[in-house]
């Protein structure tokens, strides 16, 4: 629809201009002969141009126009100058000499026949420059949506990559804890199964979100180290700070968790050697989880999961970065508050 528009209105400025330069050679077209002719004379030179549209198509899909925009522009309006160019001489030099009568000597002799064609050519590159540059800068305006759609889509995927590695790993964490308990102390470890299926739904429940309340999370982390307990007792010494119950702000999810299970994985946890871990807010509006450096002797099981992940999810959130800091007696991991 909109090339036959495009079309059309090539058809109709031709006609209308053949009827001006008709008037101001101070030819006669009220007789019927010679508005037909006119006429005639306006669809051919209209229908002829209006090729530049296919032209100009025919190219576009075969460059890679999103990569070299001004190289596909200055190839295509080079093109068309010459097609123009060539369709009118053509037109003009067998209209001449069938109307008009002109022999090949007069044709390239005849000013009239010269400024015919140097004018035609000259509108028709300007009515092609118009139509094409709004329909060129349309066409780009939609691939450069189109790129920018696959790029979000693609980061969305990549997050939702990520989100997906937290919440098998957190069950897998979780049923190992179980499986230990099982046979030692199995009333513990059906409590252990009704408190986990409250945390894992929980889980379920915000899997999809991006962000979440920090209020929320601090719940979340509060359920998950009575989890623990279950399993280390007394020897997890847990503590929020009451500044950090009053902040007003969004984390990544889970994001707390996985620090909290970071430091009981790589660290001994035992009534000689008690893990203190600790979740304040500092000056910069950061909330930091601390814990007391004591490693194993050998590395932890590990997914790959934790603060890179952490890092990871939040480089798609927020041009803030997740601050590390070590100084062999804390590890300290420091959150944005977004």
């Amino acid at each position: 629809m909109k090339h036959l528009k495009n079309i059309l209105i090539i058809l109709v400025v031709s006609i209308v201009i053949t009827f001006f330069f008709d008037f101001a050679s101070g030819g006669i077209n009220s007789n019927i002969k010679g508005l037909l002719l006119n006429i005639l004379y306006g669809f051919l030179i209209g229908g002829t141009l209006s090729l530049t549209g296919f032209i100009t198509r025919f190219i576009f899909n075969r460059t890679d126009s999103q990569a070299n925009p001004v190289k596909t522009y200055v190839f295509v309006l080079i093109s068309i100058f010459l097609y123009i160019s060539i369709d009118v001489f053509a037109i003009n030099s067998v209209w001449f000499s069938l109307v008009h009568e002109y022999t090949i000597a007069k044709l390239f002799s005849s000013t009239g026949f010269i400024l015919t064609n140097i004018l035609t050519i000259f509108i028709g590159i300007i009515i092609f420059f118009i139509i094409f540059s709004k329909s060129y800068m349309t066409q780009f305006v939609i691939k450069e949506k189109e790129a920018q759609k696959s790029k979000n889509e693609a980061v969305k995927f990549q997050y939702k990559a990520l989100q997906a590695q937290v919440n098998p790993h957190f069950l897998f964490n979780s049923l190992n804890t179980l499986s230990s308990m099982i046979s030692i102390e199995p009333q513990k470890a059906e409590d252990f199964v009704t408190h986990l299926s409250k945390l894992y739904r929980y889980v379920l429940d915000n899997k999809e979100k991006e962000l979440i309340k920090i209020s929320d999370e601090l719940s979340f982390i509060k359920n998950y180290i009575v989890l623990q307990k279950y399993r280390f007792e007394n020897n997890i010494v847990f503590e929020i700070e009451e500044a950090v119950n009053n902040i007003d702000g969004q984390i990544i999810p889970m994001s707390l968790q996985l620090l909290v299970e970071n430091a009981i994985k790589h660290n001994v946890v035992s009534d000689e050697q008690k893990l203190k871990i600790r979740i304040t807010i500092d000056e910069d509006n950061f909330i930091c989880v601390i814990n007391n450096i004591q490693l194993k002797e050998a590395g932890a099981d590990s997914f790959n999961i934790g603060i890179k992940n952490i890092e990871e999810r939040y480089s798609f959130i927020t041009e803030q970065k997740c601050i590390i800091e070590n100084d062999g007696n804390n590890f300290k991991v420091k959150l944005p508050i977004i």
